[in-house]
């Protein structure tokens, strides 16, 4: 089972508004974000995605200077720990379309597993880049500074209503983030509360839904300490913090990621569709290849192993020719893996058109009108996908088995800065 357990998260002094200093994750901050984040002396971003060179052999390297700021803001009060542990319950209310959606949470420690061997299992691959870049940030600041993301099995919400009657007064944090979203955070202090959450959760998985990097950042940094000498039992490098969300949560959203590709100025849509012709048949679909609310419509109701392509002057669906060509192409792959369309695009469609136009410049999105500004702008082709659904990811995670990256893109982000927790 996964342990979870009560912590004193370390957090800004200017509560209940935190607004100023809180950010969202580093890996979906762009340069005007990142500039406008860093006017506020004690923004967090300055420790979580600071200035200076990621070369930590230099003597002023952003990781020894984030760790300098955390530690200069603690000993003048701008962050301090909470006196006693506590679960943290943490609602986000966002716009999508024309709804207003709300994601209530729970915040708390999580005793790490390896990865494939327990009840903790992701479902994406990651890039080396970033997890050296977190696991230098945390090596320095002894820190967990931002949460990962987890779904646990919970389709009637049992797990979070009980923590709802101690969300009746107000909270103790809120925040606007940068993208509309409200966010709310209330501190559970009360043991029974706390050990009748703990027991409700003894025998739920918890599924990676985002911050794989800073999961695999946490299980390198415990070892490091383990080959020091230094881990012990009770040791809170043991333990990283995760906001889960519970299965059947009225606002857990998962949005699709589309691929933009640059550099195949010879990629028409005629030579596109004979490179793929042996495997895939081109459906033209009667849409305005300018209108990205119709294309993400139209995707979302399209067949799970259906790929969109977008030109700048037209749009249309591959399909699999013979419903037996992904049990013979894609056989190594869990039937739950094998029907997504991004198994297709990367195992079968990308393969097939780098051979034929070169290696692509990929870029991502998560709306089609993103894809549509791509094109216009001097993109070859964009792919067009379908969400995954949450179920997929769940039955993908539970065959031990790993989408590509950039699979999913659940919405909306955890805020940065709201709470955090100590390793020393």
């Amino acid at each position: 089972m996964a342990t979870i357990a009560p912590f004193c998260a370390l957090r800004y002094t200017t509560a209940p508004d935190v607004s100023s200093v809180t950010a969202p994750p580093y890996d979906v901050i762009g340069p005007a974000l990142h500039m406008k984040l860093l006017a506020d002396p004690h923004n967090i971003v300055h420790v979580d995605f600071g200035l200076g060179s990621t070369d930590p052999a230099e003597p002023n390297n952003r990781y020894a200077i984030a760790a300098s700021l955390l530690d200069k803001w603690q000993a003048e009060g701008v962050l301090a720990e909470d006196a006693s542990p506590a679960l943290y319950v943490y609602e986000q209310v966002y716009a999508w379309g024309d709804e207003t959606y709300t994601r209530r949470s729970l915040v708390a420690r999580v005793r790490l597993e390896p990865v494939g061997t327990g009840h903790i299992h992701p479902h994406e691959r990651t890039f080396s880049g970033p997890k050296e870049d977190r696991f230098q940030l945390t090596r320095q600041t002894k820190c967990v500074l931002s949460q990962h993301l987890g779904i646990y099995p919970d389709p009637q919400s049992e797990v979070i209503g009980l923590l709802a009657p101690f969300c009746q007064r107000e909270p103790d944090l809120i925040a606007l983030g940068t993208d509309g979203v409200s966010n709310r955070v209330w501190a559970v202090t009360e043991r029974p509360a706390i050990e009748a959450v703990i027991a409700a959760m003894a025998d739920r998985d918890i599924f990676i839904a985002d911050g794989h990097h800073r999961y695999e950042t946490m299980l390198r940094y415990r070892q490091t300490l383990a080959d020091a000498g230094e881990l012990t039992d009770d040791h809170p490098a043991n333990y990283t913090v995760f906001v889960l969300t519970g299965s059947g949560d009225a606002g857990l959203c998962v949005m699709p990621t589309h691929r933009i590709a640059a550099g195949w100025p010879s990629c028409t849509p005629e030579r596109l569709v004979h490179a793929l012709s042996g495997q895939f048949e081109y459906v033209a679909l009667d849409l305005d290849p300018k209108d990205g609310e119709a294309l993400d419509r139209y995707i979302a109701g399209a067949g799970l192993s259906e790929v969109g392509v977008l030109f700048g002057d037209r749009v249309g669906l591959l399909r699999p020719k013979s419903p037996s060509l992904l049990d013979t192409e894609l056989a190594d792959l869990s039937p739950a893996l094998r029907e997504l369309n991004v198994s297709v695009l990367h195992r079968l469609v990308l393969p097939a058109l780098e051979a034929a136009f070169g290696q692509p410049q990929m870029s991502y999105v998560h709306t089609a009108a993103e894809s549509v500004e791509a094109v216009a702008e001097g993109a070859d082709v964009s792919f067009i996908l379908r969400a995954t659904p949450l179920q997929s990811v769940l039955d993908v995670a539970l065959a031990h088995e790993l989408m590509p990256q950039k699979s999913t893109y659940f919405y909306p982000k955890v805020l940065t800065g709201l709470v955090m927790y100590k390793l020393g």
